[in-house]
């Protein structure tokens, strides 16, 4: 099965999750011990690198057809330390419940089985740890320091990790994401193809995703997103043909907090904009309805919401059922150059936030305290490749 542009083997008939996902590549480890047939190394690399991906600095994860928030992470341990030197980069940081590891014991005092030979291929196995990150950039994936972006296969964020804060896709009138939003109509559902452009300098990591999008009245438009962190705060610069009406962008739902020690439940965090900013809450209650203030967690709400709400539906089909959530909107930006609305974001702690814009040949100059950029046009290169150029602070 294709997510995220990887292929990765099915596990119990269903798609990728957080909890049997990281499992299978255990199992994975241990038909390549055992048999020494390549295609175990060549699946599991495969899965490990996409896990790498989708997992924020943190390890925080959350999403799938059984996943679970409070899963036990001990069974995937094997996989995680196997795979982590295969691949070069810390499978480690995967946030999961591992006293299972030291106890793996029933509340009578007797060893769950389940546990137990999992604990013995554990034991047998003489691998170590990988614990630096990767310095290959990844499509689905901008992450330096403390500041990460998870991208989906729209090249739209799936989960931002800036000051602590784990951001999801926020959702508006049954649409689900991040982007522009005019008329109450979210601009980020790709309608052509994505292209991405990575870009490092001066201790900055970039990435600029150009999206080929059609509104409500079925224009074509181009939206041009750039990523931009020191690893420490991370900067949203999202540019698209003017927009009727007051347009805003949907700008993620404060989902948790994390502490380095345990992640708990937030609803709100550490973000700035050129504009107004805005964190607002559905104004009814109710199931198809998530409120961040409230204490119910993103996977109770999920699989309240799908089909089979005993616990064996799919809760990433339930979730398509939200019609509103909390949400951070931001106004565009001031000074953006004609024939264009600007949408500017600062994740993570720091002072004032007032970037300046200018149009030109070369595209659109984006400066900030911390950096310039050019985005380039949104055609691209002679090959199609989008342009960007990155400097640090002048």
């Amino acid at each position: 099965m294709r997510d995220r542009g990887a292929l990765l083997p099915p596990e119990h008939g269903g798609a990728y999750d957080n909890n049997y996902g990281p499992i299978s590549l255990s199992f994975l480890a241990q038909a390549h011990r055992v048999s020494g047939e390549e295609v175990f190394a060549e699946d599991g690399d495969a899965l490990a690198r996409y896990i790498d991906a989708r997992l924020t600095g943190g390890g925080f994860d959350l999403g799938g057809p059984r996943y679970s928030e409070q899963h036990c992470g001990f069974e995937s341990v094997l996989g995680l330390r196997y795979f982590s030197g295969r691949i070069g980069s810390d499978l480690g940081r995967y946030r999961g419940d591992t006293r299972w590891g030291r106890h793996a014991a029933q509340p009578d005092g007797g060893v769950d089985g389940h546990f137990a030979w999992m604990l013995f291929w554990q034991i047998q196995d003489t691998s170590h740890w990988h614990r630096t990150p990767s310095a290959a950039p990844a499509r689905h994936q901008l992450r330096a320091g403390t500041v990460s972006v998870a991208f989906d296969d729209r090249m739209t964020p799936s989960l931002i990790e800036a000051g602590g804060t784990y951001y999801l896709p926020a959702a508006v009138d049954r649409q689900h994401g991040f982007g522009p939003v005019a008329d109450g109509f979210l601009l980020c559902r790709p309608m052509g193809e994505v292209r991405v452009r990575d870009a490092r300098a001066e201790g900055l990591t970039a990435k600029l995703v150009t999206q080929p999008v059609v509104d409500r009245d079925h224009v074509l438009r181009h939206v041009r997103s750039l990523y931009v962190t020191d690893g420490t705060r991370l900067w949203v610069t999202v540019a698209v043909q003017r927009l009727a009406g007051a347009p805003y962008l949907l700008a993620g739902l404060p989902y948790a907090a994390d502490d380095g020690d345990r992640v708990r439940r937030t609803a709100e965090g550490d973000v700035v904009s050129a504009g107004g900013l805005r964190l607002t809450h559905p104004a009814e209650q109710g199931a198809d309805r998530f409120d961040a203030r409230r204490a119910l967690t993103q996977e109770q709400a999920a699989f309240a919401l799908a089909d089979d709400p005993r616990g064996y539906g799919n809760p990433d089909e339930g979730w398509r059922h939200l019609v509103t959530s909390t949400a951070y909107e931001a106004d565009p930006a001031p000074g953006a150059p004609e024939g264009l609305h600007v949408f500017a974001v600062r994740y993570g702690p720091g002072g004032p936030f007032a970037p300046a814009f200018a149009g030109g040949a070369e595209g659109l100059t984006v400066r900030t305290d911390a950096f310039t950029a050019v985005i380039g046009d949104a055609a691209g290169d002679a090959h199609g490749v989008p342009e960007l150029t990155l400097r640090g602070r002048e």
